[in-house]
Parts: C-alpha cells; structure tokens; sequence
C-alpha cells in the first residue's frame, strides 16, 4: 500500500463511523485529518482529502483534476470521500466502486464501498468490500465497524462476533463495536461475555441507548425479567426516540406479566420505526399471550416479511398455527425456523405439533432433542411423560414425570401434572403417593389436600377420604373438594350430605355436568324426583353424551309411571355405553 493510501484510510480510522441500529445504518461524514508530521511532503490529493470538512467544493475541484491521470484511483477514492462527508452514500458507493475497479489495492476506496453499502442497506453486499478493505488496511477501524454492523444486521451472529470482536481488539472504547458485540454473543449463547461487552459499551458510551439496549437484550435472552426491564429503562430514557429501546421494555414487560405496559411499549416501537421487524414480533407475542391468535399470526407475518432473518417471529408463527389446529402449516413453519436456528425452545415447540397430530413417537424425538440441548428441563420432561402416555408405555410416562419433579422441586406445578395422569389413569395408588409427597414439600397447600381427598375417594377409602376433603375444603381448595366429597357421601348412603356438598361445590363455580350429576343423584336418593330431573335436565344440557344421566333419568320416569320415557331414557344409555348390562337390560336389548 502506498504512504499516501495508508494515511488517508488511518485518517478515516479515526472517525466514530456508525450509529447503527441493529437494521438501519445511520452514518455520519468521515474525517480526513492527519497530524502534520506525519507527511513528509506536500501531496496534492492528501492535501484535499485533508480539506473535504471544511471545504467539500475546494476538495472535489482538486480530485477532478486528477481524474483522468494515473492517479485516477486515487482522485475517484477521493470524489467518493466526498460523496460520503455530504451523505450522498448511493453516489459514494458507484464512485468509490468506479476507484476500486481503477485500483483494485485501493483501502480508501474499498472501505467506503464497504461502508456505503451498510448505509443504503445493502448489508449481504457490504461483506467481500469489507473483508477486501481489511486486508489491504488490517488496522482499518471503519471497515470492521461496519462489517460487524453488516453481519449484526443480517442476524449472522457466528460472522458477528468474530468481526466485531477483532474491530473492539482495535478500538476498545467504540461502543458501537462493543454493543454489537455483546448481542451478538448473547444470541449465540455466550452470556457472560455478553453481559461483559454490554458493561464495556455502557462504560465507554453511558448515554448511548444502544448499549444499555444491549444489555436488556442479553437480560431477556437469560430471562431475568426485572434487570432488563431496568436496562430497557435506560435505553428508552437515554434515546427517547429509540425503537428499539421500546421493543426491549415492552418484552421485559411482556415477561413480568404486564402485557397492557407491553402493549404500549411495542406499539411505540413499531410508530417509531415502522419497518423494524422486532416491534412487529413483540406485538405479536404480546397477542400470543392475550390468545388474541388472528392478531398474533398477522403481527408475526409482518415481522418475517420485513426480516426473515427473526427465527423467533419464525417459532413463534408456528406455535400461534399450532395453537389454532393448523398443524401441518405449523410444523412447516417450525421446521423453517429448526434449520435456521436450533435451540431446545424450537425442537419443544416442534414436539407439540407433533403431539397434537398424534404423532408421538416423533414429538419423543423432538423431546429429546430439546433435553439434549438444555437437560433437566422440567416443562419439556413433563410433556415428554404425555408422548409416552399417547403409546400406551405407562412405565416411561411414569419415570418423565418423576425426573421433572426431580429437576424442579420447589414448583409445585409437576407434582400436580403427575397426580392428576395418575388419577387419568386409574392409578389412585400412586396419585396419593404422589400426593403425600407433595403435602410433605408443600404442607397444608389446598391443591394437594384436593389431589390427596380425590384418591382416597377412588381407593374407597371413605373415612380417610372424608377427613382430607374437609381439610382440602377449610383450606380454600375451591370447588373440587366439595365435588369429591359429594361422590363420596354418595357412596356412603348419606344423601342430604352430598346434596350439601354438591350444593357447595356448584356455588363455588364447578359448572360441569358430573357435580350436576352427583347433586341429581342425591335428589334422588332423598324422594325429590322433581328436583332430580331438573338436575339431570342441565346436566345433560352440558354433556349430552353422559350416559349415567340419561340411565337415571330413565329410573326416575318409571317411577313416575312414564313407561315410554323411562324405556327412551334407558336406550339412550345403551346407545352410550353398550358394554353396560344392565342399560341394555333396561333397554330390553
């Protein structure tokens, strides 16, 4: 490289080049100064790249002259620089490429190529000018800033952090290079080296939003709710206008259960920068959440149109077609988003469109792929234990849902998913296993005194089953204990008891045809047929298909000498069920 290149792109190197957002580039004009002493002679073309800031014309009219002499890579290098110190990068980019075509060793040339092309948004094209100008100037701060940007830009997070590593080795005080970084690392998994280039980039820039941006996105990545929020914060106060600050407050929101403050946050982000795909995104998780699905799939689309490059709109998408029964499209979707990026959230979610299509053995694989990446998940073991249930292979269900509540004993939610497929499956013996276990982790939890009343009910353990429905019961477990206590009076014979608790139970909000059922039942067993029918009438306004109603219904009609109806009820249980004998006996089947 000639002395007169070297010190016009060392002079360029100097400049603060970016500030760039991670999909717009905003540039500001380059600096052509160098220290006195470092020119040895007066050089006519060094002279005007020294003059392009105070006077553009003046500079333009020297390297015109030069145009069509043997320096013309040089002159059109210069022309460039020009270009670039007036904003005009579509220009800057035709004449600097025009300078490097001339002179292909040209590092000025080559780096305002690479920097114009990330100013008009051509970020794929910005990569070979970049890595052409860092080779012919390895000490060129401006072609790594914006390489770095490029790759940054286009989610190439591997080619990120290895550019904007090597550019902050360089500049270690460019917040911009050290922010970059830092989201870079964070969304390759790297959180301590994150979190440690977010604290460099607030450390050289504290007012910059991007960097406390940076930070609140590697909070998120980890989630650690409150710590982003307070960095989204700081993002938003330190740039008010900054979308991308919103876009992080609204998602740290949006994982503290605020989705009205979300909502705001995320519609403030996507007025800001309407083409900005992660606002998009955020607004359509935040309908996710709300189940609002139509607004969610139309949010999500929006972001892809605008940057395909957002695997998580790409998941998301897929879980939102999952959610409304279009599998297939959601497992298309979903394997899209696998092959751009793997991770354990993508492979569970794929998971579950396969077990929702019955799949099962392939939602297992998903399942295990998803462990392999982040082991000892409770949520991913727990629905791995329903796969197994779907093939029938009870012992596997069994182990799952016993390592999730290993990996997890302090959430009670596992415990209570493994009692109730206990009960499911008829295993009262282990739900109450399950349960004194649980009571024992959580003592005196109402949840666990219901699990615990309902197996005892289905060991016909009536005496024991009494004492811990009532206990449930007192201690606010809602309308299931008095459900089960009411199917258990039942069965003991005391009739106005079960009547009582159903009474309760229904009061408490159980509006299923099963309470409606029991309180009929216990009618029933006290004389009052009227009342009884009347129960049965919204029981089976419920659940027309529940066989036990319509059979006591028929018992109630002959009582009442309603021959015809009785025989219609009881045929309507034998169509049901008819593996029970005595419906079809009634029937006269």
């Amino acid at each position: 490289m000639s002395k007169r290149t070297e010190l016009a792109v060392r002079a360029l190197a100097r400049v603060a080049v970016l500030a760039l957002a991670l999909l717009v580039p905003l540039f500001v004009a380059p600096q052509a100064s160098v220290a006195q002493d470092d020119v040895t002679a007066v050089d006519p073309l060094q002279a005007a790249l020294e003059l392009i800031d105070d006077d553009p014309a003046a500079a333009a009219a020297v390297f015109e002259q030069f145009r069509g002499g043997d320096r013309a890579g040089e002159a059109l290098a210069g022309l460039a620089a020009v270009a670039a110190a007036r904003g005009d990068w579509r220009s800057a980019v035709a004449t600097a490429s025009e300078a490097a075509t001339a002179d292909p060793a040209n590092a000025l040339a080559q780096t305002l190529v690479c920097r114009g092309r990330v100013a008009t948004g051509d970020l794929r094209g910005a990569a070979a000018p970049c890595l052409r100008a860092i080779s012919l100037a390895p000490q060129s701060v401006d072609a790594y800033v914006s390489l770095c940007a490029s790759y940054v830009g286009r989610y190439a997070w591997s080619d990120a952090v290895t550019y904007c590593e090597a550019g902050a080795r360089l500049a270690p005080d460019d917040s911009g290079l050290l922010w970059r970084l830092g989201v870079a690392q964070s969304q390759l998994g790297q959180v301590g080296a994150a979190e440690s280039s977010c604290h460099a980039a607030i450390e050289a820039a504290e007012n910059d939003a991007m960097s406390w941006y940076c930070l609140g996105s590697v909070m998120l990545e980890s989630g650690r709710y409150d710590a982003a929020r307070a960095a989204c914060d700081a993002a938003v106060d330190a740039g008010g206008s900054n979308a991308l600050g919103y876009y992080c407050r609204g998602m740290a929101r949006l994982g503290l259960g605020d989705s009205d403050g979300a909502a705001s946050d995320c519609g403030r982000a996507t007025q800001l920068a309407p083409s900005e795909a992660l606002g998009h995104y955020c607004v359509g998780r935040i309908a996710r959440a709300r189940g609002d699905f139509d607004a969610a799939r139309r949010a999500l689309e929006r972001a892809l149109e605008l940057n395909e490059a957002v695997v998580e709109a790409r998941g998301t998408l897929g879980d939102v077609l999952t959610q409304t029964g279009d599998l297939a499209a959601g497992e298309s979707v979903l394997r899209d988003a696998l092959r751009a990026a793997p991770s354990a959230d993508r492979h569970a979610q794929l998971g579950y469109n396969l077990y929702r299509q019955g799949r099962y053995t392939d939602a297992i694989g998903e399942y295990e792929a998803a462990l392999e990446a982040r082991p000892n998940h409770p949520e991913t073991l727990s629905n791995l234990s329903a796969c197994y249930q779907g093939l029938g292979d009870i012992g596997q269900m069994f182990g799952a849902q016993d390592e999730a509540i290993a990996a997890a004993p302090t959430d009670p939610r596992w415990r209570r998913v493994a009692i109730d497929a206990a009960l499911a499956m008829q295993d009262a013996a282990r739900a109450q296993s399950l349960a004194d276990a649980a009571l024992a982790a959580f003592p005196g939890d109402p949840q666990f005194l219901v699990a615990r009343c309902a197996a005892l009910a289905r060991l016909r353990n009536q005496s024991e089953a009494l004492t811990a429905c009532d206990a449930a019961e007192a201690a606010g477990g809602g309308a299931e204990a008095p459900a089960t206590l009411a199917v258990v009076y039942i069965e003991l014979g005391r009739a106005t008891d079960a009547e009582a608790a159903a009474r309760r139970a229904i009061a408490a909000g159980d509006a299923s045809a099963t309470t409606q059922f029991n309180l009929a039942s216990s009618l029933a067993g006290q004389g009052r047929s009227a009342e009884a029918l009347t129960a049965l009438t919204t029981c089976l306004s419920r659940d027309p298909d529940f066989a036990p109603a319509h059979f006591l219904r028929g018992d109630l009609r002959s009582a009442a000498g309603d021959a015809g109806g009785a025989t219609e009820s009881w045929c309507a249980a034998a169509r049901l069920r008819p593996t029970v004998a005595r419906y079809s006996e009634r029937c006269g089947r």
